[in-house]
């Protein structure tokens, strides 16, 4: 995946996503029930992370460095594929926050919203394959991995073979699972807590 390439792709996805800002946050409004203002602020956090990456590409270099007697370098290579576990709350931009580095530094990802807030991620990785096929690369670099309470597919996505790195945010328990069951793939997650909320007094509402 060439740099400009990658460049470009990447800042097309942004510029997809302004073009579906209000498509995406009334979805976004619709599933989580977060006011319409701060979903169209989340879209618009989404298409700001892809253009930060895409200006960030031309800027990863190898190192190299001087030895007695010869050259030592190193060069930076893909790493593989990148499972990315979306939370119910705050999906879209914790997503892109995975998706957009990953594709910079020429990694696959395979998004796995929470299954109450599958409709805006759908729309978001909809737009993501069609501009990377619109760009020459094959849009199965950004694939939507769809589960249910009953069919579960986290673990699997964990476990597997080919999953280089976890992005998880959501629950303490399952998120715990995956520090201790995720290698040798790296892991990285963001946990939740419970909130505990006290009404002092409320008025009679009959």
């Amino acid at each position: 995946m060439p740099q400009a390439d990658r460049i470009a792709a990447l800042r097309r996805v942004a510029v997809s996503v302004r073009a579906n800002q209000e498509a995406l946050a009334l979805l976004e409004t619709a599933n989580v029930g977060k006011p319409i203002g701060d979903s169209r602020g989340e879209v618009g956090m989404v298409a700001d992370t892809f253009d930060y990456y895409a200006g960030a590409i031309d800027k990863f270099y190898g190192d190299t460095i001087p030895v007695d007697g010869g050259l030592d370098f190193t060069v930076r290579e893909p790493i593989g594929v990148v499972a990315v576990i979306a939370p119910w709350n705050f999906p879209l931009a914790i997503a892109s926050w995975n998706i957009a580095p990953a594709l910079a530094c020429g990694n696959a990802v395979i998004v796995k919203p929470h299954p109450t807030g599958i409709l805006p991620m759908a729309l978001s990785v909809r737009v993501a394959r069609r501009v990377l096929a619109e760009t020459g690369f094959d849009p199965n670099l950004v694939t939507l991995a769809v589960d249910s309470p009953e069919a579960p597919l986290g673990m699997r996505l964990v476990k597997h073979q080919y999953t280089a790195i976890v992005d998880f945010t959501g629950s303490a328990r399952f998120g715990a699972w995956v520090e201790q069951n995720a290698h040798p793939a790296l892991s990285y997650t963001e946990t939740s807590g419970v909130n505990t909320v006290v009404l002092e007094s409320m008025d009679d509402l009959e």
